[in-house]
């Protein structure tokens, strides 16, 4: 009885290695939904998807949010190794899910900052030539602190184990065992699979 309630209370951390594989699982999975969406397109013009391409990838990455993350508080990856997101803002041992304006702030980082990225030289290139120098070199600046920041939080969760991105640790969102883990048993048959098939 007592170790039942100990359950309820504490929530179990992932491993490092597991929450590596699902932002990996996920980035497959973005890969895979874009190529069979492009793929409807073979039969156009040429360069049909280039003038739009950033938006079409928002698009396709907000329908994936609305039924990972904003549905399940856990994306595709995730929920394939038995984890999801946890608010590690609320004071309480037990899981909490995540809030709505976290689930909202992730979206604007992971997908509108992305697409930012993607379109920000196109939404300048049109102002003045000096301005656009300006707008350029603070651009570049803060694309470059944002990655030193990425690799200072990637060191810390080499040696902590938690928050693997930088959003999650600027929300407060972290990754946790849905269920209690028994012992880690490893399936070989799918990097059996792509050995052979790339061998």
């Amino acid at each position: 009885m007592a170790s039942s309630l100990r359950n309820e209370k504490t929530v179990n951390p992932v491993l490092r290695i597991s929450q590596l594989d699902a932002l990996e699982l996920n980035k497959a999975l973005e890969q895979l939904v874009w190529s069979q969406f492009t793929s409807c397109f073979h039969g156009f013009k040429p360069g049909v998807l280039a003038h739009f391409e950033p938006e079409v990838k928002a698009f396709l990455c907000l329908i994936l949010w609305k039924f990972t993350i904003y549905s399940k508080n856990a994306t595709v990856g995730q929920a394939i190794l038995n984890i999801q997101y946890k608010n590690n803002l609320s004071q309480s041992e037990k899981y909490q899910p995540l809030s709505k304006h976290q689930k909202l702030w992730y979206l604007v980082f992971t997908v509108g900052g992305r697409w930012l990225e993607e379109r920000c030289y196109d939404l300048f290139s049109n102002r003045q030539q000096q301005s656009f120098c300006k707008i350029k070199s603070y651009i570049g600046f803060g694309s470059g602190l944002l990655k030193l920041c990425g690799l200072v939080n990637f060191l810390i969760f080499l040696r902590k184990g938690t928050f693997a991105t930088l959003t999650e640790r600027i929300l407060g969102i972290r990754s946790v065992f849905c269920k209690p883990q028994n012992v880690r048993q490893i399936g070989f048959e799918y990097m059996n699979r792509e050995l052979l098939w790339h061998g």
